[in-house]
């Protein structure tokens, strides 16, 4: 889906790749409290008026359950586009 949309507006040589990686912190809590303050999640709970430390303890808990409390270990996905620009 991603490469059609891709190359439904001109763009070219589209390469996907998915790429694991390993996500280590300190523990799960530092982790979360990362995700939601050094993020631009941020702005959008600001903007909305939720505090940050109840999202903060829900991510901790459930990063928790993935990779432990204290240290964290864990693996993510990311996926890597590359492609060119058409000619506008």
């Amino acid at each position: 889906m991603l490469y059609q949309l891709l190359t439904t507006h001109n763009f070219s040589d589209v390469q996907i790749q998915t790429v694991a990686l390993e996500v280590r912190s300190e523990s799960a809590q530092a982790l979360a409290t990362g995700f939601v303050q050094g993020s631009p999640l941020s702005t959008t709970l600001q903007e909305r008026g939720v505090a940050f430390e109840p999202v903060i303890e829900t991510l901790a808990e459930a990063f928790a359950h993935l990779g432990g409390t204290a240290p964290f270990r864990s693996t993510m996905q990311a996926v890597v586009v590359t492609a060119r620009a058409g000619a506008s």
